[in-house]
Order: C-alpha cells, then structure tokens, then sequence
C-alpha cells in the first residue's frame, strides 16, 4: 500500500507491505522491517533492528496520536489499517500534551508563559519504576499547566497546553 502521510505537518511517502505478520516500510529512502504485536486498547510493542518499542495510538479528531518514548506525534488522514482497535483522545495539533499512560507527576519542567522548543521535556511521569519524559509536539508558548508534582494522573489526561507558534 502506497500513500502520503503527514506528521507533525511534514509531509511524507509511505509504501506499507504486510508478510507473515512483519511489516515492511519504506519511508523516503529508508527502509525498514518491523515486527508488532497490538497488545490492549491502542498500545503497540514493535521491534526494529532487534530493538523493541511501546507506542500508544489513539484515533482522533483528523488522524492519530502516536506517543513513543515520550515524544508525541500527530499523523493526519486515515491511518487505521483494520488490524487493530483504536481510542479516542484529542489532537496534538492544538498544542495539547496528554498523558500517555498513567503514573506520577515527578518533575514539572515548565510554567504558564514560558517559550517551549518542539521535543522539549515539558512533564516527567514515573510509571511502573520507570521515569518518562513528556515532550512538546510543538514549538510555542505554555499556555496553561494542568498538572504538579506529586499528582497521580490517568492515561489521556491534559498535562500541559501549548500555543503553537505560526
């Protein structure tokens, strides 16, 4: 399967093939042989060049989310390949940074006001033992901070929200 995607507003050429449960990507002229198991309501454990991965997929509004390893990125169109389930959430092009899974608020890295870098660490959320870092999808402004240090936060909650730059 041949078509356009665009994540984060960039647009790109995927061509998709599946084979014995192993898909088969190229993306521009990157080539790439990955191994998923969808493993309960959107989440995914996928392995590439022996390395695993967790991503989460939500369907929303225009497209998907997808969060992996603390970074989160907004794929416009129809993304849904009919294996697998998807959930609601809200998009990332509106500058909304959700939680990606529950846990506790460790570190607030950013306040109401300030200027953020796209893939900076704005929330850090210990889940399972393990500390994850949230990044901004985008570059703007912090607009509002739904969350502390200390707080217990749920799966798709608004963290922080973020005015996108133009």
């Amino acid at each position: 399967m041949e078509k356009a995607i665009c994540i984060n507003g960039i647009e790109k050429q995927l061509s998709v093939e599946k084979k014995n449960g192993t898909y088969h990507f190229s993306i521009g002229d990157k080539d790439y042989v990955v191994k998923a198991e969808s493993l309960s309501n959107g989440t995914i454990a996928f392995f590439v060049d022996a390395r695993s991965y967790v991503a989460h997929v939500s369907r929303v509004e225009g497209g998907s989310r997808i969060t992996l390893g603390g970074s989160n990125f907004f794929v416009e169109g129809d993304t849904d390949d009919g294996d697998r389930q998807s959930t609601g959430g809200s998009t990332h092009s509106d500058g909304k940074i959700e939680s990606p899974m529950p846990g506790n608020i460790i570190s607030v890295q950013v306040s109401e006001g300030d200027a953020v870098e796209a893939d900076q660490a704005v929330v850090v959320i210990e889940s399972m033992k393990m500390q994850n870092e949230i990044n901004s999808p985008v570059a703007g402004q912090v607009a509002r901070v739904h969350c502390s240090v200390g707080d217990q936060v749920n799966f798709g909650e608004v963290l922080v929200e973020i005015t996108p730059d133009e």
